[in-house]
C-alpha cells in the first residue's frame, strides 16, 4: 500500500486553494447543518464554484497551454463542468430535480468514457460487486418509491454511478496507483452521496441529513479530480532532473 505521505502530497497543491475556500463559503454561509440550503441565485452560484475551481484546477495542471494525451482528463475536466450545472439544477430540486438527474447523468457517464481506457479486459471482479451493489441498493428502496418512473430512473441513473465506480477499482487493478486510488475513493462518495439523497428524500424528513450528503459530494468531485495527476516514474524523474 501507500504511505500517508504519498496519499495526501498532491492535497497541498496551491492551484486547490480556489476549492477550499469557496467550498468552505459555501458551507459557512450557505449550507444549513440540519436543513436544504435555501433557494436563490445567490446559493447556486456559491454551491456549484467548488466544482467549478476544482474544473479549473483540471484545466490549468493538465490542458493548458498544450492539451494532453490522456482523455481520461479531458473527460473529467468536462464531467466536473457539467456537474456544476447539475448542482445548480439540484438546489431547485423541488421543481428541477430530474432535469438534475440527468445532467448528473451525463457527468457520470463522461467519466465512464474517461476511464474506458484505463480497464483490464480480463478484470470482472470489481464489475460483479457493483452490480450485487445496485441489486441490494434497489431491494432495499424500490418499495418506498411510489412512482414506477421514478423507480427505472433511479435504477437507470445508479447503474451509470456503480459503472463509474467498477471501472475506478478495475483501473486501481490495472496500476496500482495512488491516482487510481483516488478515483476508486472519488466513486465511492459518489455512490454513498447520493444513496444518502434518496434515504433522506423516501425515508427522513427530506434535507436532514444535506450536510453530510454535500461534504461527501464534494469529497466526491475533489478525489476524481485529484486523480487526474498522475505519478512520475524515477526514470522520468532522473531525466527532468537532469
Amino acid at each position: 500500500m501507500f504511505s500517508q505521505k504519498e496519499m495526501f502530497a498532491r492535497t497541498s497543491d496551491l492551484m486547490l486553494v480556489p476549492f477550499y475556500l469557496s467550498a468552505s463559503i459555501f458551507f459557512v454561509v450557505f449550507q444549513p447543518l440540519f436543513n436544504l440550503p435555501e433557494e436563490s441565485i445567490m446559493t447556486a452560484f456559491f454551491k456549484a464554484l467548488p466544482v467549478l475551481c476544482l474544473a479549473g484546477f483540471v484545466y490549468m495542471k493538465h490542458l493548458h497551454p498544450n492539451g494532453t494525451d490522456d482523455h481520461y482528463i479531458p473527460s473529467v475536466f468536462i464531467g466536473l463542468l457539467v456537474s456544476s450545472l447539475g448542482d445548480v439544477f439540484m438546489l431547485f430540486r423541488s421543481s428541477l430535480l430530474p432535469l438534475g438527474v440527468f445532467v448528473f447523468s451525463i457527468a457520470h457517464f463522461m467519466y465512464i468514457v474517461g476511464l474506458s481506457g484505463k480497464q483490464d479486459p480480463d478484470n470482472r471482479k470489481s464489475v460483479y460487486l457493483f452490480v450485487n451493489l445496485l441489486v441490494v441498493m434497489f431491494l432495499g428502496y424500490h418499495e418506498s418509491i411510489d412512482s414506477n418512473f421514478t423507480k427505472l430512473s433511479l435504477v437507470a441513473y445508479f447503474a451509470l454511478l456503480m459503472a463509474v465506480g467498477a471501472m475506478a477499482s478495475c483501473r486501481y487493478e490495472k496500476e496500482r496507483s495512488v491516482s487510481a486510488l483516488w478515483g476508486v475513493l472519488g466513486a465511492a462518495m459518489f455512490i454513498l452521496s447520493d444513496a444518502l439523497i434518496v434515504i433522506d428524500t423516501y425515508s427522513l424528513s427530506g434535507g436532514s441529513l444535506e450536510c453530510l450528503v454535500m461534504i461527501l459530494y464534494y469529497g466526491a468531485q475533489f478525489s476524481l479530480a485529484i486523480s487526474t495527476v498522475t505519478e512520475i516514474s524515477p526514470e522520468d524523474k532522473e531525466a527532468k532532473e537532469k
